[in-house]
């Protein structure tokens, strides 16, 4: 049912259109054919997934691979998208009473039918970008055409992120689709409140102690800190204070240390050694 959706979210952020050829032939292995999805007028073939239970992991299964060069050689294409999508569905309410997305605006509306005379059902589709008006016009009509028609109203909540220090690295097929976001490196209070707000919580929650068992104060995590100005992100950190809980946590296994934990200096320095945390050679990298 999606399958029209993405391609119509496909062609609005890539601003191309997509041409439909139906079944195509080998031009020279007869018993070969291909259905693609579509072509772009670049000449880039789109195979489209809108998978109903297996979740989106950002891999390819390996059939779809195989699949995929074999419409390229019916084809005779060098290049195809693989477009992954995942609708989320909502009630009407819930659907026009939250505004769009800043990073996802598409979102839409399928009107279901059912043919009787076909015996099948058909979907028509609202454009991904309209306003709320356009949306209730698209519903009225659908009404006036069959008062049992059902609705999905549908939005976008999944995108794929992941950082690099080098684009010359990268696929210049996947470096052209990609929205690059250049992210300067975090400041000694940048990783306070990464440190207070998301690290220390995650970590505690990985050896199941409480939240305020284990005690840094702010001075405390500024000396940790320290230790690791060398690198922009925040990878060394985490891997400090997970040093750190981790000691914690035997200690109170064996019975030599009660919580809740008051940390002092004298024993986050010994936890973390005498070297501390190596500076990390590719600086460069966030998390």
């Amino acid at each position: 049912m999606y399958e029209d959706v993405a391609q119509q979210v496909y062609c609005k952020r890539n601003g191309v259109r997509i041409h439909e050829f139906g079944l195509l032939k080998h031009p020279t292995v007869a018993h070969i054919g291909a259905s693609p999805d579509g072509i772009s007028e670049l000449g880039v073939m789109l195979e489209i997934k809108c998978p109903y239970r297996r979740q989106i992991t950002g891999e390819v299964p390996v059939q779809y691979y195989y699949q995929i060069q074999g419409q390229l050689e019916v084809c005779g294409l060098q290049e195809c998208d693989y477009l992954e999508l995942k609708l989320e569905e909502s009630p009407r309410p819930d659907f026009y009473d939250t505004a769009g997305h800043t990073i996802f605006p598409e979102r839409g509306v399928v009107a279901e039918f059912y043919d009787s005379e076909a015996g099948k059902t058909v979907y028509t589709y609202s454009g991904v970008d309209w306003p709320v008006t356009a949306l209730q016009e698209f519903e009225c009509k659908a009404v006036e055409r069959d008062a049992a028609v059902k609705f999905h109203y549908w939005t976008i909540r999944s995108l794929m992120i992941f950082s690099f220090n080098d684009a010359s690295c990268i696929s210049p097929i996947l470096l052209d689709r990609m929205t690059i976001i250049n992210a300067n490196g975090y400041n000694a209070a940048d990783k306070l409140k990464i440190a207070t707000r998301h690290l220390i919580p995650e970590i505690l929650k990985e050896f199941s102690m409480e939240p305020d068992s284990v005690v840094f104060g702010d001075g405390l995590l500024r000396h940790i800190i320290e230790a690791t100005q060398g690198e922009e992100g925040v990878r060394n950190l985490k891997r400090s204070l997970h040093t750190i809980i981790s000691n914690v946590n035997l200690q109170r296994i064996m019975n030599a240390k009660p919580l809740p934990c008051v940390l002092t200096k004298e024993e986050v320095d010994k936890f973390m050694g005498p070297t501390k945390v190596p500076y990390m050679m590719h600086s460069a990298m966030y998390v």
